[in-house]
């Protein structure tokens, strides 16, 4: 950062720049009124507008980098090493759970109501699935033997197999659905949840979020429809994600870049979409939508 011991750069690139510290930026944005639509560690198009509004507002250079001058006009010092975290610059969260969506490959980390980070991650392949469901964490190793599992594991109690939160020797694999069932963190990632959660922590495994037609709602499901497109969600890269860009835009809702990734633009015309033909309104590309959508 300009010659100075602190965070890294920030700013809008292909694939979109992803960790806690985005989302660290992210919610200081928006705790200062300068919305991003959406708290989710990416930094998108609708989070450099945020950024460029912020620097307008104090006089900065509108150009959307999140550089040093602007980490301390949000109020950050430039020699913090890692995004502080909740409650004071060096305190621990306290009731940390977790929630991993296997859909968008993002591990999300909640301290009481408040969600605090959220980790790029890699998750089961098709072949051998992440086991969703509700676990615990039930054991904790630091720098385990095997290299595969990076530097810390985190495993669950799942009944059958021996699947875990751990890190990787293979960073490249991150964001991709590669894994024999286990959620894989970068290091660094696995290593500040792994200071956070303790043996009993909630751990729950979703395939496609909460709710809505990427979770299990009655608008839909699954990993694909009828005619074996996938289920998309932000996050999701592609050619499924250009033709739905592609369908959106001529359809009126989309007006962003036809680039096959999904960001918060996708997402919101998909909503809009939704909304627009009475589905349930999640911004996931499920098989009502894609029925909807003329597929």
């Amino acid at each position: 950062m300009s010659g100075e011991v602190g965070w890294r750069e920030l700013y809008l690139t292909r694939p979109y720049l992803t960790g806690s510290d985005v989302l660290a930026v992210q919610r200081r944005l928006t705790e200062l009124g300068f919305e991003t639509y959406g708290l989710d560690g990416i930094f998108g198009p609708m989070t450099e507008q945020a950024v460029m509004a912020f620097q307008r507002a104090r006089g900065l250079t509108d150009n959307g980098v999140v550089n040093a001058a602007t980490y301390r006009a949000l109020g950050f010092s430039p020699s913090t090493p890692t995004p502080p975290a909740p409650g004071g610059p060096w305190g621990k969260p306290k009731d940390v759970r977790i929630t991993i969506d296997t859909v968008a490959r993002r591990l999300h980390v909640y301290s009481g109501r408040q969600e605090i980070r959220v980790y790029p991650c890699a998750v089961g392949k098709p072949s051998t699935p992440s086991p969703v469901g509700n676990w615990e964490i039930a054991t904790k190793v630091v720098n385990p033997d095997w290299a595969v599992l990076g530097t810390r594991w985190m495993g669950l109690n799942v009944p059958s197999g021996n699947y875990g939160i751990h890190g990787t020797n293979n960073p490249s694999s991150i964001g991709h659905a590669v894994s024999n069932g286990c959620i894989r963190l970068h290091n660094r990632n696995a290593e500040e949840l792994f200071d956070w959660v303790r043996i009993g922590t909630p751990v729950r495994i979703v395939r496609g979020g909460a709710g809505g037609e990427g979770g299990g709602s009655p608008s839909g499901g699954g990993g694909s429809d009828g005619g074996g497109r996938p289920t998309l969600s932000r996050g999701s890269t592609g050619p499924y994600v250009t033709e739905v860009q592609t369908k959106l835009q001529s359809l009126g809702f989309y007006s962003g870049a036809v680039d096959g990734v999904f960001g918060p633009l996708t997402e919101q015309a998909v909503r809009d979409f939704q909304q627009s033909r009475g589905l349930a309104v999640d911004g996931v590309v499920g098989p009502n939508t894609w029925r909807a959508l003329g597929y």
